[in-house]
């Protein structure tokens, strides 16, 4: 019952987030925070050159706390954010503050209000909004395994599904195609 309640409040909180996300899709996109490459690699054919989709949608590279291809992830401080990717598009409060670059990438903080974060504090959190990078269920699974909970949220009856990674957990929201619209990486409570 406990885990559930964490997952419902983690689904609440993508959904949220998800939602503002597309509301300021207008602001104009200045640092690349992750890669969209979305071709897997098809077995049958024989070329060697195409690149495998999304790299860094690995177990291995989840394990470390990572969430794209560059080198921020949990646990790596505001300053490492700010020094690498500038100053963030936008910054706001929900269930923690956060900066928020490209329309994509967010990187949550335990401070309350963004004006509370301080250089030395680290990510606790990040989410992606996955929109064009046409990710489904069937690559997860086949990437990080079997989901540890999948399931229809009783507060706004999304599809979510949940991976545990170790010391990390991963819940994706779902469109009723499958297709994964929000990555969120945490640490998990054990």
């Amino acid at each position: 019952m406990k885990k559930l309640a964490i997952v419902i409040i983690a689904v609440i909180v993508v959904l949220g987030v998800i939602v503002y996300l597309v509301k300021e899709k207008s602001i104009n996109q200045k640092t690349p925070v992750v890669s969209s490459q979305v071709q897997e690699k098809d077995s049958s054919k024989s070329s060697t050159s195409e690149p495998t989709i999304l790299p860094w949608l690995t177990k291995e590279n989840l394990i470390t706390g990572h969430l794209n291809d560059n080198s921020l992830g949990i646990g790596n401080t505001q300053k490492q954010v700010v020094d690498q990717l500038g100053k963030p598009d936008l910054t706001g409060n929900y269930e923690g503050a956060y900066y928020k670059y490209n329309h994509k990438m967010i990187f949550f903080f335990s401070q309350s209000l963004p004006e509370n974060i301080k250089e030395s504090d680290p990510i606790a959190k990040l989410m992606l909004d996955t929109d064009g990078m046409k990710i489904t269920k069937k690559l997860l699974d086949k990437r990080l395994g079997k989901p540890i909970e999948e399931g229809i949220s009783e507060i706004d009856d999304e599809k979510y599904i949940a991976y545990s990674l170790d010391k990390y957990n991963l819940i994706s929201n779902l469109d009723e195609k499958d297709k994964i619209i929000s990555l969120e990486l945490y640490l998990a409570h054990h």
